[in-house]
């Protein structure tokens, strides 16, 4: 008599691929068989009974049952408004991105007419695994390893950014100031809030993972270190981190220099870098049109940012329901002492609440291919946030889209652009 796992997740992989599960069983062939499964996070628990498959198996997707479950907190358990204004790098294991699920696999059969779950008592197949909302597609076939894509080993790993070293085009800046042949370059406002995503496993789940800080250094404009600061990480079994490594965030938590002019944020363990570092310049302020932040859910599993610089236009969509009251006091009127009447500014015609939608329109300057491709992203993110410049998210959804991108290539040249129509999620009211 045996129960015996064939097939299973890897235990810290994305969320969005097939999860599947197979299991055989010894007992098949009982009366009423059915293997007994049980997908729990703590909060949500669901059991299924499924037959074998015709080759007298268990093969059971876990996805569709857990999709739902996977939270995207913005509540920052370090005290401040949120995780976009962060100042410290807290561990998340079961929200913000992250969920931590058991499943159970149980064999039951008819005994004496009563179906019996474990009849004979060999107990459960239990596997818990970590889902991070990241994105597995099709054509890497089914269940890469994760830990070719997310474990942090070396500096030429990527934290979960969609961010690549031409997005932004920097590397000639990162050169000239000898900030690592592997380093991605990032532009940003002094006022812009955000986060990094990190995976902090300590290799429990996520095999080779290594990170116990990450280190942030300014310099001027010369290149000459002004200043610097770490932030200590206790990796743990089935956690990520939302890293604050965005201006705004570095100087509410160590103070940026009066003089800086950029500075290198490194992920290392025992002093050795584990990923590519993330270079932050500052950006001259824009001065013609207001500047609209928006911050998403990426497809590595973590969060990214776009400041849109060009003019961003407001409207309001309102429906309207109204109804028509009869003037005059029907009700009250006697006829002798109260009279039947009405009054010029009896109203009518009468407007009920309105239901009003705020929408907000921003354009991209041109783009190069990599950035075009990185705001792709955006477009079919499912959490989405204006943040302004205090670090006060307001949630919105992707409307319309509108994607200008001429062709033969030569992006820059031909002006490839991306248009965004926001609807934000609570309704203004009137």
């Amino acid at each position: 008599m045996s129960l015996s796992l064939l097939q299973s997740p890897y235990l810290y992989t994305p969320i969005k691929q097939k999860l599947i599960f197979v299991a055989s069983s010894t007992q098949v062939g009982q009366t009423g068989f059915r293997f007994v499964i049980e997908v729990n996070d703590g909060q949500n628990v669901q059991t299924f009974y499924i037959q074998p498959n015709p080759q007298g198996v268990l093969v059971f997707d876990i996805y569709p049952v857990i999709k739902d479950w996977m939270t995207l907190d913005l509540n920052d358990t370090g005290g401040m408004p949120n995780i976009f204004t962060a100042t410290t790098c807290e561990l998340y294991q079961i929200d913000h991105n992250i969920n931590d699920v058991r499943v159970k696999i149980w064999e039951g059969w008819n005994v004496l007419g009563v179906f019996t779950v474990d009849p004979n008592g060999v107990g459960a197949l239990d596997q818990r695994s970590s889902f991070f909302n990241g994105a597995f597609q099709s054509y890497l076939q089914f269940s890469p390893d994760p830990a070719q894509f997310y474990a942090l080993t070396s500096n030429v790993k990527d934290v979960m950014t969609d961010l690549t070293q031409d997005t932004f085009n920097l590397s000639n800046l990162i050169s000239q100031y000898s900030l690592g042949a592997t380093t991605v370059g990032v532009l940003a406002y002094e006022t812009d809030y955000g986060v990094v995503t990190v995976p902090t496993d300590d290799g429990a789940r996520l095999t080779g993972n290594l990170i116990d800080e990450i280190q942030i250094v300014q310099f001027n404009s010369a290149g000459a270190p002004i200043q610097t600061d770490t932030f200590s990480i206790t990796a743990t079994e089935a956690t990520l981190t939302h890293a604050p490594l965005y201006p705004a965030n570095i100087n509410n938590t160590f103070g940026l220099a009066a003089n800086w002019h950029h500075y290198l944020c490194s992920f290392k363990a025992s002093g050795s870098p584990t990923a590519r570092g993330l270079a932050f310049f500052q950006q001259e302020p824009e001065c013609r049109f207001d500047v609209v932040r928006l911050g998403w859910t990426n497809s590595r599993g973590g969060w990214d940012f776009w400041n849109f610089t060009k003019r961003s236009e407001e409207n309001y969509s309102i429906q309207r329901k109204r109804f028509r009251k009869l003037q005059g006091n029907y009700a009250e009127a006697d006829g002798s002492t109260t009279p039947f009447t009405f009054y010029n500014y009896d109203r009518g015609l009468t407007e009920r609440t309105p239901f009003v939608e705020k929408m907000t329109t921003v354009s991209t300057d041109y783009l190069n291919e990599a950035q075009f491709e990185f705001l792709k992203t955006l477009a079919y993110s499912e959490s989405v946030y204006i943040i302004n410049t205090s670090g006060e998210a307001e949630p919105v959804v992707i409307e319309q889209n509108t994607f200008n991108t001429p062709k033969p290539k030569g992006y820059m040249k031909q002006g490839m652009t991306i248009q965004f129509t926001l609807k934000h999620s609570n309704d203004w009211q009137a």
